[in-house]
């Protein structure tokens, strides 16, 4: 599937055709995952944004300003010494042209949880966005099961489609192309909130270097739009700081060693160097962050600060270098999931603020009049220039957050590949049997009478559909008069045969809240479960029936088995004895 058309992201990109970027910027190109070097100063020293007005690459001393467009004296625009050679990175050869290609998230949730895909593609000319954007054409492959909303994609099943965008420019094809996951539901959705972000942040990042230059506004967008990073992590509802685990529990669990051995997924020696990547990674992170606690974006970056960012991102890439390398296995995933949750929330996602925040606060610094800090200068014109250190603080910023996008969404999309591959082999408990049916009470024993429980007593249940494994079973225990209400929560559960089991457990798990809430109720869950039992196909322990009943006479009671990743079943009842 193709299309010509760009796709919007919610975020000031949408203007990069009409943006006027500075063209004094000589850093290395953003797809080749290097430093950079632009250090200069973009304008002539004056904060108008000014491109400078030395020669390019001519090694020509401009006008002697130190905002000359590029800091060093020469006039060449890149910071470097021009040498009027034509080669390319001394502002008078090569334009070093490449597309960026800026998704809302690498990591992306099925259309039934609202997942969707939004690109917008960038011409990059030395390291820093075009002044002049061409039109891009999309392509997304496979097309099968795939949904396109005219300005965003959504995916029908979990996978790894392939999304891509291509232009030319002087007669030359370029392009760009990412391979993305989309979510099964046996991996936390919290994995692609944080995608979400990291989108959100490269995405703005670029969009602060393109508005260099251009209109007052775009660069309070851009700025606006990397402010809303923080609080979406910090989300109550997101609860970010209870990701421990990137696999959500399944009944029965994940396979064990063992188990992948005998189904002919062999480990190998990336499984074992897997945990050590990881924490590579994370002390890489951690000191990136240490590095930008150490700035006050009220001050004006100085070349010894340049060169911190720039040391500290070396050791970053070459961390990232090293963990995207590794081709681990079921094995590998499987023993670093709680390794790699916590990467992810403890180290990846403070960095990232860390960051977006020295962003933020370094362009409210300098354009402190577009933000309503300081009243606005009459002086200056409405295209508002950056100063080249703090450009190249930008510049050094968007490479930093690019790569580490790079580096979790390939990193996510492989758990992906390897857990749908579990999927696939039936390794685990995701698709229900055909036609499943809600667990069933043949018998109950609750006290030492036939039909009567007593509160205390040592409970069991004796029938069949129960789930294997514990965790998984429970049993809503009520009064008579609360039939109605429960009946009326359960039956709108969207329990289906057509979701995955943890969609189904999900959905239980919110019937069961809303019971809570809604009547006087005992929650349940089975201690044990007999396989085959001696009663019944299975024997249940329930453990000692809870107080719900009072006064002097028998109480009509219910009892609702549920296994929560198939849903309720018949109501069993008996008679409470206070």
């Amino acid at each position: 599937m193709a299309r010509p058309r760009p796709l919007l992201l919610a975020l000031p990109l949408l203007s990069l055709a009409t943006l006027a970027c500075a063209d004094d910027g000589g850093g290395d190109e953003l797809n080749e995952g290097e430093t950079g070097d632009i250090d200069a100063d973009a304008g002539d020293g004056d904060g108008d944004g000014d491109s400078g007005d030395g020669d390019s690459g001519d090694g020509d001393s401009g006008d002697g300003d130190s905002g000359d467009g590029d800091g060093d004296g020469d006039g060449d625009g890149d910071g470097d010494p021009g040498d009027g050679d034509g080669d390319s990175g001394d502002g008078d050869g090569d334009a070093g042209l490449t597309v960026e290609l800026l998704l809302n998230s690498d990591v992306i949730l099925e259309a039934n949880n609202d997942g969707a895909l939004t690109a917008a593609c960038v011409l990059f000319e030395n390291g820093l966005p075009a002044a002049v954007q061409p039109s891009f054409e999309y392509t997304l492959t496979p097309a099968e099961g795939t949904i396109d909303n005219g300005d965003s994609w959504a995916f029908e099943s979990f996978g790894t489609p392939t999304i891509g965008c291509s232009t030319q420019v002087d007669n030359e094809e370029l392009s760009s192309e990412r391979e993305i996951a989309v979510l099964n539901d046996a991996i936390d959705a919290r994995l692609a909130d944080l995608g979400a972000a990291l989108g959100t942040s490269a995405s703005g990042l670029a969009a602060v270097l393109a508005a260099d230059g251009g209109e007052d506004q775009l660069l309070v967008d851009a700025i606006a739009e990397l402010a809303t990073v923080e609080p979406a992590l910090a989300d109550a509802e997101l609860d970010l700081a209870g990701l421990d685990d990137v696999l959500v529990p399944l009944p029965g669990g994940y396979p064990s060693a063992a188990a992948l051995d005998n189904a002919g997924i062999l480990a190998n020696a990336d499984d074992d160097a897997l945990g050590a990547a990881l924490a590579e990674v994370d002390a890489a992170l951690d000191a990136l962050a240490a590095t930008y606690a150490g700035f006050t974006p009220q001050v004006e970056p100085s070349e010894d600060d340049l060169a911190a960012l720039e040391a500290a991102g070396a050791t970053l890439d070459a961390a990232l270098s090293n963990a995207r390398a590794l081709e681990p296995t079921a094995h590998g995933w499987l023993a670093n999931r709680q390794t790699l949750a916590l990467s992810t929330r403890d180290h990846l996602a403070p960095a990232l603020v860390a960051v977006n925040n020295y962003v933020i606060g370094r362009a409210e610094a300098e354009g402190e009049g577009l933000f309503g800090i300081a009243p606005p200068d009459p002086v200056l014109t409405p295209k508002f220039g950056l100063l080249g250190l703090t450009l190249g603080m930008f510049n050094q910023s968007y490479i930093r957050v690019k790569l580490v996008n790079e580096w979790y969404g390939d990193t996510i999309k492989e758990l992906d590949k390897s857990i749908n591959n579990l999927i696939l082999s039936e390794l685990i408990d995701y698709l229900l049997p055909p036609n499943p049916d809600g667990p069933v009470i043949e018998l109950f024993s609750a006290s030492a009478a036939v039909g009567f429980a007593v509160p205390g007593y040592d409970t069991w249940a004796y029938g069949s559909n129960f789930n294997s494994d514990p965790d998984y079973n429970l049993f809503i225990i009520l009064g008579d008069q609360w039939q109605g209400v429960v009946d009326q929560i359960l039956g709108a559960c969207g329990v289906s045969e057509d979701n995955s089991v943890p969609e189904n457990i999900e959905a239980m798990n919110d019937c069961i809240e809303q019971v809570e809430m809604a009547v006087d109720s005992a929650i349940n869950y089975s201690i044990d479960v007999v396989d085959p039992g001696l009663l019944g196909d299975q024997d249940v322990h329930i453990g000692p029936f809870p107080e719900v009943c009072e006064g002097f006479l028998p109480v009509a009671t219910l009892v609702i088995p549920v296994n929560l990743a198939v849903g309720r079943g018949p109501t069993w009842q008996t008679n409470c004895l206070p």
